[in-house]
């Protein structure tokens, strides 16, 4: 008895919010297709490009030389080979 009004109004729902969506879309379609960019998004967009550039760099520097030419750095004792086994 109830699913015939609960239909209806789950349908006048969802054709409202298919409405709201389409009217959304077309009030911002515009902005899409602006090219107004402010000094803000510039430097923004600079200050991205060379955290990336930056990180890029010294994260392959690091991985092709690693700088660790200390005898007692941890890496060598985990490297060395005592002739001990896991157990």
């Amino acid at each position: 008895m109830l699913a015939g009004p609960f239909l209806i109004i789950l349908a006048q729902e969802i054709a409202g919010t298919a409405r709201s969506a389409h009217e959304l879309s077309q009030s911002t379609a515009h902005h899409a297709m602006a090219s107004t960019h402010t000094w803000l998004d510039v430097v923004l967009v600079a200050a991205g490009i060379i955290a990336v550039v930056v990180t890029t760099f010294y994260t392959l520097l690091y991985l092709i030389r690693p700088g660790e030419p200390s005898g007692t750095h941890i890496k060598r004792r985990i490297l060395e080979d005592r002739g001990e086994r896991s157990r």
